[in-house]
């Protein structure tokens, strides 16, 4: 079985006995266990943390996550997960998003949670995807010589699953404590319009939208601004090759793909969309993690695009803004990782215990109530008050904040009215961060759209979908 070079030197030199579990192909850590039928107590999780001393590498059982406060303790540091520095120059021999824990082996400080050290048999990811290493306690102490063991987590199987419509634990002031430790989240509306710490809008994102307000702009004018960027040409060529087009023709350029299939309108929105997005680092893994923010957006925006198409004429969108729509509706997620990345990391745990608690509720206990309108913080807010900063158009904006609102009917709402129906389609299939898969009849009926037909293209795009689980693997990676 192939390993990452570091890790089958690092088994070689201790001489440690070892049994490799394969498993099929997952997105998660978390997934990789249930497949392979291990315990998750059992299996070492690599996080990444960083402070104004470099970096540490944090070692914890998947049931655990990071008690910040007590980290600080032991470390007398003030860490925070990395986001931005892309993992592939630390780890130039593993596979994208496979992160061994063994940190000494690549000459990283590393700590390891004293609960790992309490199970019999350890397991971890040897750099590549498809299987698991397990080791004795005993010699995966052998393997990470020199971390130091200190205790830093809390087991999350005391996180309840509950499928209410409130996030309860049975030691609310203990959990409650740890996340106010982590860091004041604050106004809101002062960070986000603080020069400091918004993103800029991307330059190649800043160009395209010169060119759209240009009555003169042509395919090729387009086509030459993105060929400056040959990962975001290959994927709009990917995409116009998707069956759900069936387009049978040879799509070779890029002026092809604009001119015979997709449009002058939806490439140029396709554009924007991703290339806002690409700034934006933030953990790859779990349900709020890079790798699921772009396949739900990716899938939203074919969705929304079809499902557009098919809406009365007096309030149908353009196929390429509700693209864009589809996109850049659940952007908040990137800017809330971005501004708050230790948020953000509790976050993405909860969210991952919590599947059957609404994200709103999560995000209201983690973030509390820090808008400067008094309602409270969540990425539907972020977001909209970005796209707002960015000068997009206002039913994009709308769509951002008020996908999760049922009752939205202002003038600007179809597209969010369209970003609810397509969360809910997508939950269908394990997508998003919808309470339900089950269509809602009054925003159906707001928007003249008959379930049947809705299912309809949902089926549509979940059969032609080897071209958009590839295009999101290329914007996460």
């Amino acid at each position: 079985m192939d390993f990452a070079t570091t890790v089958s030197n690092a088994l070689k030199e201790s001489g440690v006995k070892y049994k490799v579990v394969r498993h099929t192909c997952v997105h998660s850590l978390e997934q990789a266990a249930q497949s392979a039928g291990i315990a998750p107590e059992q299996v070492a999780r690599a996080v990444l943390l960083h402070d104004d001393q470099g970096i540490l590498m944090a070692v914890v059982p998947l049931t655990a996550m990071i008690d910040f406060n007590a980290l600080r303790q032991v470390t007398l540091r003030n860490l925070a997960p990395v986001t931005h520095l892309p993992l592939n120059r630390l780890f130039t021999d593993c596979d994208e998003g496979s992160v061994p824990p063994l940190g000494p082996r690549y000459d990283i400080h590393t700590m390891i949670d004293e609960s790992l050290m309490q199970v019999p048999e350890v397991f971890f990811e040897p750099g590549r995807k498809g299987c698991l290493i397990g080791v004795s306690n005993q010699d995966f102490r052998h393997l990470m010589r020199g971390a130091k063991l200190r205790p830093f987590a809390r087991n999350e199987s005391n996180v309840k699953r509950l499928p209410t419509h409130d996030f309860l634990v049975p030691e609310d002031r203990e959990v409650r404590d740890t996340l106010r430790d982590l860091t004041p989240v604050g106004d809101v509306d002062t960070v986000i319009k603080g020069v400091d710490k918004l993103p800029a809008m991307p330059e190649m994102a800043h160009r395209l939208l010169l060119l759209r307000n240009d009555a003169t702009a042509n395919a090729r004018d387009l086509a030459a601004i993105v060929e400056q960027d040959p990962s975001l040409a290959a994927q709009i060529i990917r995409y116009a090759r998707s069956p759900f087009f069936g387009y049978r023709g040879r799509i070779d350029s890029l002026h092809e793909a604009i001119s015979r299939v997709l449009g002058f309108d939806t490439v140029m929105n396709m554009t924007v969309g991703i290339a806002a997005g690409k700034g934006f680092k933030i953990p790859y893994d779990g349900p709020l993690g890079l790798h699921e923010f772009w396949r739900h957006s990716v899938y939203s925006a074919a969705l929304m695009q079809l499902l557009a198409s098919v809406l009365p004429k007096k309030i149908r969108p353009k196929p390429g803004v509700a693209y864009l729509a589809g996109l850049l509706h659940n952007f908040g997620q990137l800017l809330v990782g971005h501004l708050f990345p230790a948020h953000f990391f509790v976050l993405n745990k909860l969210a991952e215990a919590n599947p059957d608690v609404p994200l709103g509720v999560i995000e209201r206990r983690v973030l509390g109530n820090g808008n400067g309108n008094g309602g409270e913080t969540s990425h539907s807010y972020v977001g909209g008050a970005l796209l707002s900063a960015w000068n997009l158009p206002e039913e994009i904006v709308a769509a951002a904040l008020h996908h999760h609102n049922e009752s939205y009917r202002a003038e600007d709402g179809v597209l969010a009215n369209l970003a609810f129906v397509t969360d809910q389609l997508l939950k269908r299939y394990g997508m998003g961060d919808a309470p339900t898969g089950e269509l809602s009849r009054a925003v159906l009926t707001a928007l003249g759209l008959a379930e049947d037909m809705a299912e309809s293209l949902l089926e549509r795009v979940m059969n032609g979908n080897d071209q958009l689980e590839q295009m999101s693997r290329d914007l996460a990676a």
